[in-house]
């Protein structure tokens, strides 16, 4: 009798498991047949193939692993860099529990193709490809749809903090955690009564369990609050998350137009319209876009909120992203547009902007990164305030297989300068940590105030004085800083998608 799969939790955890390193079994095992021929052939008696986009064959779990292969070696960007010595047999690749009864599934298709990406890394350390992934498609369904599976809160590790100190960064509009009471700043001492220090493994999972919930499940979170205990309970669903808002600030006598935008997903494209449209209406002099906790997303988003801030002249028959694919796909390089309408029904104004100033920090990935790559590339004068981001020049189109999504490295980016983001990310023009005293939005918050007072005029060493200055006395000099957003690597995305309509430019 064939072993059984072994429930998991969502796939996304397993993921982590090959990002450490990788290598293969003694010998190798060609594969001949192309993706397409091998493509949703599956295992039999999966519990993911439900998902998948298109119908399904029974197949064998070597099929799902052949179709593999045969995926990176047409479409991977470094497709000469795959080890040539990993045997899809080899045990590592093919776990079973100890009594045979149970295949993990999860942990064995993820470690097979994580141990065929590029193993090798940059001068820096960094690992070549640090960002290839793979996930259920149920669950990249829900981010490209703004949704998760959670409380509508982000949490982050605070920067320069030992292990424990857990804050909470960002607090989505109209979610659960919005109307359970929490607030950005709120520092998690214990969930369910285990310390965010509990040294015990066991404990400390299931704390970390907790912050990344199945849906319906209650906890106990005890906060400490401006130095103010307080508990809060919190039952977790699916949250619809709303990705954008805005606000015209009044400062030093300028209409400046604050944008905080999350993620570069399609439903967040009425609400950038309906703000970019407002800060057209009220003639505003300057622009702030805060991209602090944007991971990513689409390019055609990325290009879409570009061409409202560069404008229609600035982008007239010009490259927003050049994409430019392996060697063997050299019929794939594609010169992404500035789109005015990247999505039906969804016009972007045009704002014709010279300057922005960009609120960023290692959190600020891939098509954010992109995004503000383009606008230089037009030029566009882009002030980077906060940290340097993530550094990824690199993306992919999303490819299904048998309820698996498979997201391998296609291409690299350049403007239409021809200058890619660096993988040691864009430098700030400005250092400046996140603090997490202020809300978002307010001109007392570190980044937004520096970058306020940049605008009229001061360096950047005169503008933290200032903000100081202005911030003292309201919540003291004792500032959580943010740091690394505790959430799964493969949300910093930037993906082409195929519906993307250069018109109007």
């Amino acid at each position: 009798m064939p072993p059984t799969f072994r429930t998991l939790r969502p796939l996304h955890f397993a993921v982590v498991l090959w990002v450490s390193g990788c290598g293969g079994g003694g010998g190798s095992e060609s594969v001949v047949d192309s993706a397409k021929n091998l493509a949703q052939l599956c295992t039999a008696g999966s519990l993911y193939a439900v998902d998948a986009v298109e119908p399904t064959r029974v197949g064998t779990y070597r099929d799902e692993q052949n179709w593999i292969n045969a995926y990176l070696t047409e479409r991977y960007l470094w497709y000469r860099d795959m080890p040539r010595n990993v045997s899809p047999s080899d045990a590592a690749y093919n776990l079973i529990s100890p009594d045979g009864s149970f295949f993990y599934y999860g942990s064995s298709i993820s470690a097979y193709f994580g141990a065929l990406l590029n193993p090798n890394t940059r001068p820096s350390g960094k690992k070549v490809d640090a960002f290839s992934f793979l996930t259920p498609t149920f669950y990249w369904n829900r981010f490209v749809n703004s949704q998760e599976i959670g409380y509508g809160f982000n949490v982050s590790q605070a920067s320069g903090a030992g292990v424990g100190n857990i804050y909470i960064s960002y607090v989505y509009p109209g979610s659960n955690g919005q109307r359970t009471g929490f607030l950005r700043g709120d520092q998690i001492v214990r969930i369910d009564g285990i310390a965010a220090t509990d040294s015990n493994t066991q404990n400390l999972a299931a704390f970390y369990d907790a912050l990344n919930p199945s849906a319906n499940e209650t906890h106990t979170f005890e906060l400490n609050r401006n130095g103010n205990p307080m508990t809060l309970t919190a039952t977790s669903g699916v949250e619809t998350l709303k990705q954008v808002e805005s606000q015209i600030l009044n400062f030093g006598g300028r209409k400046v137009g604050y944008l905080l935008f999350n993620s570069h997903v399609p439903n967040a494209l009425p609400d950038l319209a309906a703000a970019t449209n407002a800060f057209k209406q009220n003639n505003i002099d300057d622009m702030v876009l805060d991209l602090r906790y944007n991971g990513g997303g689409y390019l055609s988003v990325a290009s879409g909120i570009a061409y409202a801030i560069a404008g229609a002249a600035a982008t007239s028959g010009k490259v927003f992203d050049n994409l430019i694919y392996n060697d063997k796909r050299t019929r794939d390089n594609y010169a992404f547009p500035f789109i005015s309408a990247p999505d039906t029904g969804v016009e972007m104004p045009s704002l014709g902007m010279r300057r922005v100033t960009v609120l960023a920090s290692r959190n600020t990935c891939s098509a954010s990164e992109a995004l503000a790559n383009g606008l230089r590339g037009v030029g566009v004068d882009v002030q980077l305030i906060g940290e340097a981001t993530c550094g990824k020049p690199y993306g992919y189109s999303a490819q299904d297989n048998c309820g698996v999504t498979y997201a391998a490295m296609e291409f690299i980016g350049n403007n239409a300068l021809g200058v890619s983001v660096s993988p040691d990310g864009l430098a700030p023009t400005c250092d400046v940590s996140d603090d997490l005293n202020h809300p978002l939005g307010d001109s007392h918050e570190s980044m937004l105030s520096v970058a306020l007072y940049m605008q009229q005029g001061q360096s950047c060493s005169q503008a933290k004085v200032s903000s100081a200055l202005a911030s003292a006395g309201l919540h003291g000099l004792a500032t959580p800083q943010a740091g690394k957003l505790i959430r799964p690597d493969w949300k910093n995305n930037q993906f082409r998608d195929g519906g993307a309509r250069p018109r109007g430019n």
